[in-house]
């Protein structure tokens, strides 16, 4: 080779090294120092073999779905820089022989994915603002040193969901029992965003307590209130469900009618998973079995009567061994008696029963209150007030509860009329008078008071049985009137003033007819009927005149006494 042919070859070596040198610096420019970057359609593909792609999984964060993770066969020769992602929302075809796939599909900002120094595989997470629901699609090349791409593999795709619930163990569970949910996407568990929800009998959710949380995995204990239905498990606002209900076998109250009722009447325990019969199942008011007063049992109604020993407490039915929830159930105050059934205001009411409670309550007429004067669980006293007529007492606990009503009747007040008596009249005891009462009939007892002692008391209608005692009354004037009683009222009547003469010639009215009665009279002869001095009983011929023909009688009565003078 002569020397012009040489100078010409290195030229031409020349050229083709800076041609070399140049594709370097723009593989340099393009990539950072890495491999360089493709410019389009129009670069062949290297003689690299394409990759294959072998799985495509969701990555997450605290169970919401972050990105993707693909994984392809590493190319384990001389000269791979790295690889190329190819993401779409639709499928990716492959491009002719000689050409490359759209760079505007590349993953990773359209960076290389550098070729890990070792390994079978290699895994790459796709981070990315991806949505639950949709699929994408994707295909990976092996890029050479000097930038050129093998053909790209198969392709695959992800449909990308949340979290997923696939299974749960066991089928039936009661309160308290540990649930186990099977699926993926779990994540890490964050207990600000993440739950496990049951649904509630009366409606919206109980949360459960979780006893282990991983991607795969959930272990939750029961709530106490769940009843039959999805199970839902909840990730930072996201939510899954079991494709089918967890049966909940628990027995479950639901309804008390009526939540505060009287004892000895029929009390309905609403609710679900009673059974078809009570056999050996249990239904508790607080501390006391009442299975024994159970009238039906079905799978949803209970119907007891309620005993008379209940107290306050929570009705709880037991099956199988599991308690149901609580309800409460209180007994209604009840009056059972009262005294008296009408009366008049400022009387006391009593009133008996069961239930009023220790604390006092109320005392109420026509739902106005009464003043209440004393009070037990049993029995209770009040002050009545009120217009005349018909009214409705009832009895309210300190705790509200209203018992039942009564009726009290407000009556006029007490009145009493005396009869049969004559102002200014003499009565002897040759004919004593009848004293007439006039009361109502539901006075109780009637007393004739002469000068404000009790000479006589009626406790029976008609209260006929008065007559005044004018043997046993000094000679004198007398001061006559009734008192009436309706239980704890009194009522007097109106006095009349009556003359009596009972012993003749008892001059000084001491009961005895002596030389006492001489010289009394002696004082006032002269006295004339209608004077300040003169008294009928001395002047015993009853001539108008007190003289001493008057002292014939004293004589002819001398030592003449009445009974117990």
């Amino acid at each position: 080779m002569n020397e012009q042919a040489v100078g010409g070859g290195r030229a031409a070596l020349r050229a083709v090294l800076l041609v070399v040198a140049s594709l370097g610096l723009v593989w340099a420019a393009g990539c950072g120092g890495g491999a360089p970057a493709l410019s389009g359609h129009e670069l062949k593909p290297s003689r690299l073999p394409a990759p294959e792609l072998v799985s495509l999984g969701v990555k997450t964060a605290s169970g919401a779905p972050v990105g993707i993770y693909v994984t392809w066969t590493r190319t384990a020769v001389p000269g791979v820089q790295g690889y190329y992602l190819y993401r779409d929302t639709q499928s990716i075809p492959p491009p002719p022989p000689d050409q490359t796939l759209d760079p505007a599909l590349r993953a990773n900002g359209g960076n290389i994915v550098a070729q890990p120094g070792s390994g079978t595989y290699v895994t790459f997470n796709d981070v990315f603002s991806l949505l639950v629901g949709q699929t994408y699609y994707y295909r990976v090349t092996v890029v050479d040193s000097l930038g050129q791409e093998s053909y790209p593999s198969n392709e695959q795709s992800w449909t990308v969901h949340g979290q997923h619930v696939s299974s749960f163990s066991p089928a039936t569970v009661y309160w308290g029992d540990e649930l186990t949910l099977g699926g993926d996407t779990f994540g890490p568990y964050t207990p600000a965003t993440d739950s496990v929800l049951f649904k509630a009998h009366l409606g919206g959710q109980f949360a459960s307590t979780v006893q282990s949380w991983s991607e795969t995995e959930i272990k939750v204990t029961v709530p106490v209130g769940a009843t039959t239905g999805r199970v839902s498990v909840v990730i930072n606002g996201t939510i899954a469900q079991t494709d089918e209900d967890v049966v909940v076998a628990n027995a479950y109250v639901g309804e008390l009618d009526p939540p505060v009722g009287f004892v000895n009447q029929q009390l309905l325990i609403l609710g679900q998973n009673f059974g078809p019969g009570r056999g050996t199942s249990t239904v508790y008011i607080g501390a006391l079995n009442v299975s024994g007063a159970v009238l039906a049992w079905s799978d949803t109604v209970i119907a007891i009567r309620v005993p008379t020993n209940v107290a306050k407490g929570k009705v709880v039915v037991t099956v199988a061994g599991h308690s149901s929830n609580g309800l409460e159930f209180a007994p209604r105050a009840e009056i059972l008696g009262s005294y008296p059934p009408s009366a008049e205001v400022k009387e006391h009411l009593e009133l008996t029963g069961r239930f009023f409670g220790a604390d006092q309550g109320q005392v109420l007429i026509d739902g106005n209150p009464l003043n209440v004067l004393w009070w037990s669980d049993t029995a209770v006293l009040a002050y009545i007030l009120g217009g005349i007529g018909s009214h409705t007492i009832s009895v309210r606990t300190a705790a509200g509860i209203t018992s039942n009503d009564i009726n009290l009747a407000i009556v006029p007040p007490l009145t009493v009329f005396i009869g049969g008596l004559a102002p200014g009249t003499v009565y002897r005891p040759s004919a004593p008078p009848t004293v007439e009462v006039t009361a109502p009939d539901d006075a109780t007892e009637v007393r004739l008071l002469i000068d404000g002692q009790v000479a006589a008391t009626d406790t029976t209608l008609p209260f006929d049985g008065f007559e005044l005692p004018v043997g046993s009354l000094v000679n004198g004037f007398h001061q006559v009137w009734l008192e009436a009683y309706r239980r704890t009222v009194k009522a007097s009547s109106t006095r009349i003033a009556v003359t009596v003469i009972s012993l003749e010639g008892d001059v000084n009215s001491d009961g005895v007819v002596d030389d006492l009665d001489v010289a009394e009279l002696a004082t006032h002869i002269g006295a004339r009927r209608g004077e300040a001095d003169y008294r009928p009983w001395y002047d015993t011929d009853g001539d108008g005149v007190i003289t001493e023909a008057d002292l014939a009688l004293v004589g002819y009565n001398y030592g003449n006494q009445l009974p117990g003078a």
